[in-house]
């Protein structure tokens, strides 16, 4: 058996250090079910005029948007749904909106199912004035 003595090049080169890929940081799961996501009419008022005062009128602005019931319904009758998630998004026209699924026990998107967008937006699609939302 024939042993190969290392080269000069070889003794003489640099090692490359691989790094060992960074930790994710540990997925939380929420709670589900420890929060009643309830406001009084005081909070929601407040919410949305601060809102108005830092994002009204800019370019990206989201703007009050109306969901019929049966979307809610149809994800949350999926196998497995525990909630909602939303995300923005910019739709066909250029508008931010904001899309939902379902979400699992364990916190992750259930992709494999329904997926919520489309919107009546306001305007023209609005309220009347009630002093809380829309003013």
């Amino acid at each position: 058996m024939m042993v190969r003595k290392p080269s000069k090049r070889a003794a003489t080169s640099k090692l490359s250090v691989v790094k060992a890929p960074a930790k994710e940081p540990k997925r939380r799961v929420p709670p589900f079910g420890t929060r009643k996501h309830r406001l009084t009419h005081a909070q929601a008022r407040r919410m949305r005029l601060l809102y108005l005062k830092k994002f009204a009128g800019r370019a990206g602005e989201l703007v009050p948007s109306a969901y019929g019931v049966n979307i809610f319904k149809d994800i949350l009758a999926q196998k497995g749904c525990a909630g909602l998630r939303f995300y923005p998004g910019v739709d066909a026209k250029g508008a931010v909106t904001l899309m939902f699924c379902g979400v699992d026990i364990e916190g992750n998107d259930i992709l494999k199912g329904i997926i919520g967008d489309t919107p009546w937006k306001c305007p023209p699609y609005c309220g009347d004035i009630n002093g809380v939302f829309n003013f």
